[in-house]
């Protein structure tokens, strides 16, 4: 055991953050922490390791602990690996201060990972990383055996955690496995909730239907007796073996009965489904050309730095296109060119851009969250709230003033927007950054159900895979087209790659039978071992040139 915690409580003046019984940390332990923003993890690793005193209960530390935070600033640590900077390519940017958000996280990456420790704590390590970072980072966290990782990269989650901690409602739940493992036990809890509350529907309206017929049997039998004369009725009592009062009473006390079954039942929930409400796109007045933004010749530079060089795309109505590519390739540029049609682009004439990047400059801090979204939308004003309540907005949160919302609030607001608006093109910069994995995860549907044409940058794999339709990938001043998403990619990639190992292996055939053939000529006297030989180079050749089709 490294590390546990014991009935931790955490308040922020009135507002419970944290409360469990035990938390306990083992060697070996790959953990990711997950639950929606401001749920409390970044609280709860700076209990961990000391930064934050809990309210109540107490951490045992039988280890060292390293700790990246996602807040923290560049140390210019001397003990800093340079090996570890040089696979991050910043070797020669370490002592350096004008540095992008990708430069700085790399560097302070490198910092994290010189330091040994039993156990590394590490928040939201991916923001401002690009694809081939990301994939660093991974290498480098399958060499750590114990760790706590919070991050909204659920691609990241799957590849290196066997351990899943969702804090929820103040609550700690633990998951043996990986993310995926851990949405499929949500599932199945779905699952068995939506049978358990039919099952239940079925058992109290069966009970109500029974208590409804003994209920009318009681009063047709308090009627008989009242249409009846007191000296039938007198008659009645006295040749009757069971006296009609007695019957209607036992059949009122039978009604009680069943009415009490059904108040005593074990009642079950509803498991919350949203209601799919498709805003009405013909209402953006979309484009019918088969190609909605195209550039030729498209040259770009930053002064002396070039970003793109006689560059060239088209993008399709209807795409969903992600735009790929290392960290100051060009990629936001790429965006910010298409939506002010410059250096080489032109956009069809019914295109309407809605342009989502990090400064919320669509939204009005003076408005709530409803006065917003109602003061852009197109849309009536059910399917304006259909809308936000699929970005995780409650009926409570809509008269929420916006200037109090978090980062996160703020950018599902601004994307909420977009989805009501007049646009039929969506831009969108990195729109997950930030986001709880929920959140994502409803943006993600919301993308999926936008009937125009989008173009976006995100380094979330999975985010990519699950939108992406076509993409654009930038390297070098170029921009190459790919149809597909990035899994696609990466698979043409390998058979690419495969192919020309095919080809050289080919060659490599090829020019071992002429030269067999050469030394049939000369050396006549090894003809029949030669031949053989060459028969057996001939069937290499014809089984690679097979597998190359």
């Amino acid at each position: 055991m490294l590390l546990k915690g014991i009935d931790i409580k955490k308040s922020y003046g009135e507002k419970l953050i944290l409360q469990f019984p035990e938390l306990t940390v083992y060697e070996g332990d790959r953990i990711g922490l997950i639950g929606l923003n401001g749920a409390g993890k970044t609280t709860l690793l700076n209990i961990l390791i000391g930064e934050i005193e809990p309210d109540e209960g107490l951490v045992e530390r039988n280890c060292t602990i390293n700790y990246f935070s996602q807040f923290e600033t560049i140390e210019k640590n001397n003990n800093v690996d340079g090996r570890l900077l040089s696979q991050w390519k910043v070797s020669e940017k370490a002592h350096q201060y004008n540095l992008s958000g990708g430069e700085k996280t790399r560097i302070r990456l490198a910092e994290a990972l010189s330091q040994n420790s039993h156990i590394l704590l590490i928040d939201e390590p991916t923001t401002n990383l690009d694809i081939d970072g990301i994939k660093l980072l991974r290498e480098q966290l399958e060499r750590i055996s114990t760790f706590i990782l919070i991050s909204h990269d659920r691609q990241l989650l799957d590849d290196l955690c066997n351990r899943i901690i969702e804090i929820r409602d103040n609550k700690l739940y633990f998951y043996n496995g990986n993310y995926t493992d851990f949405e499929s036990i949500k599932d199945e809890n779905i699952k068995r909730q939506r049978t358990e509350y039919e099952k239940y529907i079925e058992e109290k309206s069966r009970l109500e239907n029974v208590y409804k017929d003994k209920k009318q049997n009681s009063e047709k039998l308090g009627r008989k007796q009242k249409n009846k004369s007191s000296s039938d009725l007198k008659a009645i009592y006295f040749m009757a073996t069971r006296k009609p009062d007695t019957k209607q009473k036992n059949a009122e006390r039978s009604a009680k009965n069943i009415l009490s079954r059904i108040e005593h039942l074990d009642k079950k929930e509803k498991p919350k489904e949203q209601a799919i409400i498709r805003p009405d796109f013909q209402l953006t007045n979309p484009p019918k050309n088969k190609i909605v933004i195209e550039g030729y010749g498209i040259n770009f530079s930053y002064g002396k730095h070039d970003i793109f060089k006689d560059a060239e795309f088209t993008i399709s109505n209807g795409a969903k296109t992600a735009i790929i590519g290392e960290n100051g390739s060009g990629k936001t540029t790429l965006l910010n060119l298409i939506a002010k049609e410059k250096a080489g682009i032109r956009n069809v004439p019914k295109a309407k851009f809605g342009y989502f990047h990090q400064n919320y400059e669509n939204v009005d801090f003076t408005k709530t969250i409803f006065e917003n979204i109602m003061a852009t939308s197109i849309q009536n004003e059910t399917i304006s709230r259909n809308i936000l309540s699929r970005m995780l907005f409650s009926e409570k949160d809509l008269m929420k003033p916006a200037a109090v919302l978090s980062g996160g609030e703020r950018i599902k607001l601004s994307l909420a927007k977009l989805f009501t608006s007049d646009c039929n093109i969506l831009l969108l910069d990195e729109p997950t950054n930030f986001l709880d994995i929920p959140s994502i995860e409803s943006l993600q549907n919301m993308l999926k159900l936008f009937e125009g044409t989008i173009v976006f940058v995100s380094h979330d794999r999975l985010f990519v895979d699950a939108i992406a339709t076509d993409l654009l990938i930038i390297k070098n001043g170029k921009i190459e087209s790919f149809h597909g998403n990035l899994s696609d990619f990466t698979k043409h990639r390998e058979i690419k790659k495969g192919n020309k190992s095919n080809q050289t292996e080919i060659l490599s055939c090829e020019m071992k039978l002429a030269q067999i053939a050469d030394r049939i000529l000369k050396f006549p006297d090894e003809k029949q071992k030669l031949e053989i030989e060459y028969k057996n180079v001939l069937e290499e050749l014809k089984v690679l040139k097979e597998s190359s089709y």
